[in-house]
C-alpha cells in the first residue's frame, strides 16, 4: 500500500503575510541555493508601494516575491474558525470558542489547495488561465481567481502552501516530490507561458518540522529545519 500524505489546516495562521513572509525570508537566508543567487543573502523590502519584491538580494541583481496559495476568503474562513485568544494577565493567555462557533456556525470551508490540485479539478484555458472542471466546488472559485492573478506577476516568485503536509515515515519523502509535481503542474505551465523570464519556486511545510523548497519543475532544492529559524521560534510563541 502506498504511504499516505495527510493534510491539516495551517496552525499559527501561516496564511497571514506578517507570519509567512519573515518565515520565508529566513528560509532564503538558510538556503545555500538562494544565498548564491542573492549574493550572500536577502533583506526585507522596506516598502512595497513601489512594487519591490519581498526579498531583495544583497547583490542587487536578484529579488524574489512571496505569494501564499490561498484566497482572502479562505484566510478569512480560517480566522473565523480558529480558537480565540485573550491575554488576561501579562504572559497569561486563555483560549475560547471561535467567532464562527459563537455565531452558531459549525464549520467554514478552508480551500485544500493540495488535495484539489492533486485530484485534477482544474485545467488551463487558451488564455493560460486556470478554470474549474468541477462546478460542485464553488468554495474554490475565489481561490482560483486569486491564483490566476498571482500567475501573471512579472517577478521571481516563491509560492507558499500554508496547508501542513504530514507523512508517517520521512523515508517516504519522495512521495511528496511526486505528488507536488502533479499538484503544481498546471501552475508551472501557466507561469512558463505568462512569465517565462522569471523563476518560480514552491515551499511546502512538512511534518511541522521543516520546509521543503522545490524548483519550477518540483525538483527538491533545499530541506530547511524549522527549529533553526528565528522566525519559526517566534511563531511558536504566538
Amino acid at each position: 500500500m502506498e504511504p499516505q500524505i495527510k493534510i491539516s489546516i495551517p496552525k499559527h495562521k501561516l496564511y497571514k503575510k506578517e507570519i509567512y513572509e519573515p518565515l520565508l525570508l529566513d528560509c532564503l537566508n538558510a538556503s545555500s541555493f538562494f544565498k548564491s543567487k542573492g549574493g550572500g543573502g536577502f533583506t526585507k523590502s522596506k516598502s512595497e508601494f513601489n512594487r519591490e519584491c519581498d526579498a531583495l538580494g544583497q547583490n542587487g541583481n536578484y529579488n524574489i516575491d512571496f505569494k501564499c496559495l490561498i484566497s482572502q476568503d479562505g484566510a478569512k474562513n480560517a480566522d473565523e474558525t480558529s480558537l480565540s485568544k485573550s491575554e488576561v494577565l501579562a504572559g497569561v493567555t486563555i483560549t475560547g470558542p471561535s467567532r464562527a462557533f459563537i455565531r452558531g456556525i459549525s464549520e467554514l470551508p478552508f480551500p485544500n489547495i493540495w488535495g484539489f490540485l492533486i485530484d485534477d479539478y482544474i485545467k488551463l484555458n487558451c488564455y493560460n488561465e486556470i478554470i474549474l472542471l468541477n462546478e460542485n466546488t464553488p468554495h474554490m472559485k475565489s481561490t482560483i481567481k486569486s491564483i490566476n492573478k498571482l500567475l501573471r506577476i512579472n517577478k521571481n516568485i516563491l509560492f507558499f502552501l500554508p496547508t501542513g503536509l504530514t507523512i508517517e515515515n520521512l523515508s517516504d519523502i519522495t512521495l511528496i516530490y511526486k505528488r507536488a509535481k502533479k499538484a503544481f503542474n498546471v501552475l508551472t505551465k501557466a507561469r512558463k507561458a505568462l512569465a517565462c523570464e522569471h523563476e518560480t519556486y514552491y515551499a511546502l511545510l512538512v511534518n511541522n518540522k521543516f520546509i521543503i523548497i522545490l524548483s519550477n519543475n518540483c525538483e527538491p532544492l533545499e530541506q530547511i529545519e524549522l527549529l533553526s529559524l528565528h522566525s519559526w521560534k517566534k511563531i511558536k510563541t504566538i
